[in-house]
């Protein structure tokens, strides 16, 4: 009897050893966080690895129109972060480049230029409300505490996002540019009435979900915002939402531009999504 007490106990012992040994991912949501570095090794052209951390980039073209995807997974929803140029509400601007590289950011994508609009908009950033009051035709992206990606789009905004709260749910991100490009799975028919110059072909930015903790920046060169569209829905994602676009439109990875951009043509910006590893440096 004693013998199999002693066995039970180390077995215990040795259980919770491991467990405390387990790596843990957690960032802190802390918007003024620096982050920590990516691991050089990591990097590839076209790709970054490490234990906390996948990116793999891919180039293609959808009736004509190119476009740039950055697919990323992550061990932890808080490597998923936005940051902004100045203090919050603060009309300041900087360039994304310059943003992302103070956070040891592995994947960058500009956000929606928040400060340009000073009225009806719904803005949260690292779990910090900055405005709340929905427009009743922008949708809004949410993205809460397990990383997963809400879209809401009728007229009503304010009495859904409260019922999330309600039900639980947690803001760590929100947005309020689109229009919504894809939800659960299906495609949002184009609306000819949405702002932001839907017909225009210039840059276009999008940032999706694939599944848990799996997601895609998307940076179109030139395109419409029913073409930026068409390509969420040809690359299967399962929530897909609309950026800013023109000149604010860039991705960026390992500090240089993808599909052509270049510093001179790179815009001040208020506000960038960003990736991160989150393996702590030794």
């Amino acid at each position: 009897m004693r013998k199999w007490m002693l066995l039970l106990m180390c077995s215990l012992l040795l259980l919770g050893t491991a467990l405390a040994e387990e790596p843990s991912y957690e960032l802190p949501l802390d918007i003024d966080f620096a982050n920590y570095p990516a691991d050089p090794a990591g990097f590839t052209e076209d790709a970054y690895h490490d234990e906390s951390l996948d990116v793999r980039l891919e180039t293609g073209s959808l009736r004509g129109v190119q476009y740039h995807v950055a697919y990323f997974q992550v061990k932890s929803p808080t490597q998923l972060r936005t940051a902004i140029a100045g203090r919050p509400n603060e009309s300041v601007a900087a360039l994304p480049s310059q943003m992302g590289k103070a956070k040891n950011a592995v994947l960058i994508l500009n956000g929606e230029y928040y400060i340009q609009r000073t009225k009806d908009i719904f803005i949260y950033r690292q779990g910090k409300m900055f405005r709340d009051q929905p427009d009743p035709v922008k949708d809004v992206l949410i993205i809460d505490d397990a990383g997963d990606f809400h879209i809401y789009t009728s007229r009503d905004k304010a009495a859904e996002i409260q019922a999330f709260q309600d039900e639980g749910g947690v803001i760590v991100n929100a947005f309020s540019f689109g229009p919504a490009l894809m939800i659960d799975g299906e495609r949002i028919p184009y609306r000819e009435d949405y702002y932001f110059y839907p017909y225009e072909r210039t840059g276009r930015s999008a940032v999706g979900q694939v599944g848990p903790l799996s997601y895609a920046f998307i940076y179109c060169p030139q395109a419409t915002q029913k073409e930026i569209g068409d390509i969420a829905e040809a690359l299967n994602l399962q929530q897909a939402y609309n950026l800013d676009g023109g000149n604010s439109s860039v991705m960026i990875f390992n500090g240089k531009y993808v599909g052509g951009k270049k510093r001179n043509t790179e815009r001040e910006q208020s506000d960038i999504l960003y990736v991160v590893s989150a393996v702590a440096p030794d």
